[in-house]
């Protein structure tokens, strides 16, 4: 993902440059620039996913297991699990209601 991120920005920094050094040098600072976004990005979610699992009383790697096997519909093999299987389980669905089908 970050090695996609900086490769996007140094094509980017290239395309936009005019002539052929400004293109490098405007290359690199984007990719520099995305590369850091990615870094932050991914620093954050992993963060966050720390702190959560932290409430449950996991590591960081076992409530993302535990998120994963929840998305398979497979049950927690350990009672501890439950309650970050609950937490992690989606509640209902985010779209909008189905219409009630009817015949004219």
């Amino acid at each position: 993902m970050l090695l996609a991120a900086a490769l996007a920005g140094f094509l980017l920094g290239a395309v936009v440059g005019e002539d052929e050094e400004a293109g490098m040098l405007q290359g690199l600072l984007f990719a520099a620039v995305f590369l850091l976004l990615g870094l932050e990005a991914a620093a954050g979610a992993w963060w966050w996913t720390r702190r959560r699992a932290a409430q449950f009383g996991l590591s960081a790697s076992r409530y993302i297991r535990v998120g994963r096997r929840i998305q398979r519909g497979e049950p927690p093999k350990d009672a501890a699990e439950l309650p970050a299987a609950i937490d992690r389980h989606p509640q209902g669905t985010s779209g909008a209601p189905e219409a009630p089908h009817r015949r004219a």
